[in-house]
């Protein structure tokens, strides 16, 4: 199994067509007809149905599908992390903020960072008012603020290996 026929496959349930999806993919039908049918042989499964007219992916091609979208993703944040050099300022920063806060401080800082590091993304999540804790399947952030007449403990989650503040 490869990434290009991981990405063939994403192709082709796109676009519902194999001639289609091989223009997008910069190589022929045939070969992209031959990868496809080299990784179902692979797994033992047929992704599509296919016929004269149209192409509709199967039950198992669905979830494979949808898998292979996760794993080129992976692969793109890869890359994402080798051009960026080990650059801690182009990497995703996440903001948890109370939405009392927000208004007030969103436009003092983002100003700021957008200065420090144009090319970092920024996501701003509401974060609810009642003590938060991250949990393994809770959002991370970089940053949270809460009010300080709350008499609330945030743990930060870094003996995980992953700091918030």
């Amino acid at each position: 199994m490869t990434l290009s026929e991981l990405r063939f496959v994403v192709a082709v349930a796109k676009e519902k067509n194999f001639r289609r999806a091989a223009s997008k993919c910069f190589v022929s039908q045939p070969a992209l007809s031959l990868a496809i049918k080299k990784l179902e042989d692979e797994l033992n499964v047929s992704l599509f149905e296919r016929n004269r007219t149209e192409v509709t992916i199967t039950e198992i091609g669905e979830k494979i599908v949808a898998q292979a979208n996760l794993i080129l993703e992976e692969v793109e944040k890869i890359k994402s992390f080798a051009k960026s050099g080990g650059d801690p300022l182009d990497g995703l920063i996440k903001v948890g903020m109370i939405h009392s806060v927000g208004p007030y401080l969103l436009p003092q800082i983002i100003p700021i960072l957008r200065k420090l590091a144009p090319k970092m993304p920024l996501e701003v999540e509401r974060v609810w008012q009642q003590c938060w804790t991250p949990d393994d399947d809770s959002p991370r952030f970089g940053w949270a603020t809460f009010p300080s007449a709350m008499n609330c403990r945030l743990r930060t989650g870094a003996d995980k290996g992953n700091p918030t503040v």
